[in-house]
């Protein structure tokens, strides 16, 4: 673009640690900034992982134990390992918020002293590695945008159209009829759930 500003390779990297920090704040886990405090944000997705972990252990014991359906356990086990790395990435962005900003410092350092580099190579090798973190991000976060859209999609459009009722997650819940009037609002419990999974912090 003509007359367009050009970054230099630590500007364009603390544009990208502020899209990170955005996204970050949303989830309530915006580590990188020296004055980041648990929050409500916090508070919400620490609920849904609790709540996540709780429901999918009552599922495995209604599964094995009460109806003896294995096909049941597997449905539910299915989003277990992307469950756990939501837990495994909001633990390790809470319990070390220090050695993340040491991260964040020495990338920042680095990039400053080899854009000083008198060869101008470094400076590229930046630029062209920077854009290509940006580029796979992008793409992954569109791949994932569409699976997600899927994922929800579908189920609402069995229960509209063809009045079948589908669940996104395997998931029972104490004292809510799935097959009744608790579909609703724990479709919307699911909904809500796939986000922070399909996410992942």
């Amino acid at each position: 673009m003509k007359g367009s500003i050009k970054l230099t390779p630590s500007e364009q990297f603390e544009k990208f640690l502020a899209v990170v920090q955005t996204t970050a704040n949303i989830l309530g886990v915006n580590v990188i900034s020296p004055a980041y405090r648990m929050n409500w944000a916090t508070a919400l997705i620490l609920c849904l992982i609790v709540s996540y972990i709780s429901f999918t252990l009552y599922t495995l014991y209604i599964g094995v134990i009460a109806m003896q359906s294995f096909t049941l356990v597997l449905q539910s086990l299915c989003i277990t390992a992307v469950g756990t790395q939501v837990v495994n990435k909001f633990v390790n962005a809470v319990t070390y918020p220090k050695l993340i900003r040491f991260v964040c410092d020495e990338l920042r350092n680095i990039y400053k002293e080899y854009e000083c580099n008198i060869n101008k190579r470094y400076s590229e090798t930046l630029k062209d590695t920077l854009a290509v973190v940006k580029k796979s991000i992008w793409i992954l976060f569109i791949i994932n945008n569409i699976l997600m859209a899927s994922v929800l999609a579908v189920p609402f459009y069995y229960s509209i159209v063809r009045n079948e009722h589908i669940d996104m997650i395997q998931l029972v819940v104490p004292g809510v009829d799935k097959n009744g009037t608790g579909y609703s609002p724990l479709s919307v419990a699911e909904t809500a759930l796939d986000y922070v999974v399909c996410v992942r912090i």
